[in-house]
């Protein structure tokens, strides 16, 4: 039986960092409750998000709720994913709420990102896709 990562039904409030995943293969992040917070510390952390995959493969970000409680200060990020790697991935109907702009609900940065799925993903009950 192989074990996989898996965060299902959870719910995050004020976190600055709730998901981070380097490297893991096939993990599932679904269905989730993630409130980005303002860093305790101004300039403590760069970016604070919500989710945030580098190195992984296989993954399935799927049906989560992305919001930030605190909009005004910092700049916080929903979703960010870098080098993903070879096998299909997927990220679909997340929604993203009190973020200011779409590039800080979910963003792709630089590497192999391209076995990636993302679509169907929501701010201010309205559809884009990640690109």
């Amino acid at each position: 039986m192989e074990w996989k990562e898996s965060v299902d039904q959870t719910g995050f409030i004020r976190c600055m960092a709730p998901v981070n995943m380097l490297g893991i293969q096939d993990a599932v992040i679904a269905r989730c409750d993630i409130d980005v917070a303002e860093p305790a510390l101004p300039g403590w952390i760069s970016y604070p998000y919500g989710v945030y995959s580098e190195q992984c493969t296989g993954y399935q970000i799927d049906g989560n709720h992305f919001t930030t409680t605190q909009p005004a200060g910092t700049e916080k990020m929903g979703l960010i994913i870098n080098n993903s790697g070879p096998d299909p991935n997927m990220v679909y109907n997340n929604t993203f709420d009190n973020f200011i702009f779409k590039a800080s609900c979910a963003t792709i940065m630089e590497g192999n990102n391209s076995s990636a799925n993302f679509a169907t993903c929501w701010m201010a009950g309205k559809k884009f896709v990640v690109q």
